[in-house]
């Protein structure tokens, strides 16, 4: 039986972009607009799934038919710009080990330009299923597996001083509020005040800085949160760029913990005709599902390569996470892989990729390891409709936790109309 209490339904109806852009719409006329479609689509799925309870042992197969319906729209004005999307997600369990789920997936952006090239509203808004987990996201490889809805709504009003030809200065507040439907999910609110100096030396040469107040009230605990930042780009010809960011951030906890750290952000991108090598490293404070903050200090790379029917990429990334405040969690997480698609012919569309994810958890002295491969054929049916056909294989290891130890395979036949 479908879950449809009032608690399924309290995260959409918090959507508020989405209603203010319907709004909108309802009460504007569509000839105002420089630019406007609107595009209803269909998908209906039959996934098999060898372990739906994702466990080590006792594993239960099980059918799941999903039915997802949506709309994208688009609209520009001259002073209002709205891009939205939706989907409704309904997944039967035909052996019943799960009972029905009812989710939503929605992503609205809208701009209001007030005075115009000075006075800005930007609104946003985000409604999805996420990863609890920092330090993993689990969201490609399982349906509901340590996950959480999640809705983010931003508004952020700013004033854009023209200074001179080369230099511009960007001011204002962001307001930002996080829910989890899940109560393990920390919800916060988040109230910022920020200044952002751009400055063209050259044509091909940019400096940056600038500073950010954040000040969050949360249902673990509250802080201030200063940063500051000087940084640049250089690019040196017209598809390869080099680019560097350092700054401080100093965090005030409301039960007396005082933190300070340098954050960096540094890398280059080169294109030597087909072939494209990128380079990344930096210190990031990111938002903690669970917690307030978590320190990432990670160094990425790979290589993309574009050829005449596809294209195929390689990637290495290191990541070190440590939670900031209360709470322990210390983990580096090495990742290698590998994907490819390739235009096999001209309405069928093969693509596959790989990866190795070795987790090191020095809090539990426990090393587990990760696989995860996929396998896709896309065909083009007519013009919007499409078959596509999915293998999905998760395997996980750990060689202390008996429990972390599990193994899924899963099937998906899809057909998805866009009209």
């Amino acid at each position: 039986m479908v879950d449809c209490s009032f608690n399924v339904w309290r995260g959409l109806m918090r959507s508020h972009v989405l209603a203010t852009a319907a709004l909108f719409l309802c009460c504007s006329s569509v000839s105002f607009a420089t630019e406007f479609s609107f595009h209803p689509s269909l998908a209906v799925s039959e996934e098999y799934t060898d372990n739906v309870l994702e466990r080590s042992t006792d594993k239960k197969s099980d059918f799941i038919t999903r039915v997802l319906p949506g709309i994208s729209l688009l609209y520009k004005a001259p002073r209002w710009d709205w891009d939205g999307r939706y989907t409704f997600d309904y997944r039967y369990y035909a052996k019943r080990n799960r009972s029905d789920e009812i989710t939503h997936d929605a992503a609205v952006k809208g701009q209001i330009r007030v005075v115009d090239e000075f006075f800005f509203v930007d609104l946003d808004e985000i409604y999805k299923k996420v990863s609890l987990d920092v330090t993993r996201d689990n969201t490609g490889e399982s349906l509901f597996f340590n996950q959480s809805d999640r809705n983010t709504f931003t508004v952020s009003p700013y004033f854009v001083w023209r200074l001179n030809p080369k230099a511009k200065l960007k001011t204002g507040y962001r307001y930002m509020n996080t829910w989890y439907k899940e109560p393990t999910g920390v919800d916060r609110t988040d109230h910022s005040g920020f200044g952002e100096l751009a400055y063209e030396i050259t044509p091909r040469t940019t400096f940056t800085a600038g500073y950010t107040f954040t000040h969050q009230d949360s249902s673990l605990n509250d802080y201030d949160k200063h940063d500051g930042y000087v940084g640049g780009r250089y690019e040196f010809d017209e598809r390869s760029y080099l680019f560097g960011q350092v700054g401080y951030t100093s965090i005030r906890y409301d039960f007396g913990q005082n933190v300070g750290n340098v954050f960096w952000n540094a890398g280059f991108s080169k294109t030597f005709d087909s072939l494209t090598a990128h380079v990344n490293t930096g210190v990031k404070y990111t938002e903690d599902p669970q917690s307030n903050l978590t320190k990432e200090t990670f160094y990425s790379g790979g290589l993309d390569y574009l050829f005449g029917r596809g294209e195929a990429s390689l990637f290495l990334n290191y990541s070190d996470f440590d939670r900031i405040g209360p709470g322990t969690i210390d983990t580096t997480r090495y990742t290698a892989g590998v994907r490819a698609r390739y235009e096999l012919v001209p309405s069928l569309t093969g693509s596959a990729g790989f990866e190795a994810d070795n987790f090191v958890r020095s809090y539990m002295l426990n090393t587990p390891r990760r696989y995860f491969a996929t396998a896709s054929l896309s065909y083009l049916l007519s013009e919007g409709f499409t078959l596509t056909a999915t293998y999905i294989y998760v395997d996980y290891y750990s060689p202390t936790v008996v429990g972390d130890n599990r193994e899924i395979n899963r099937a998906i036949l899809e057909l998805r109309k866009i009209f």
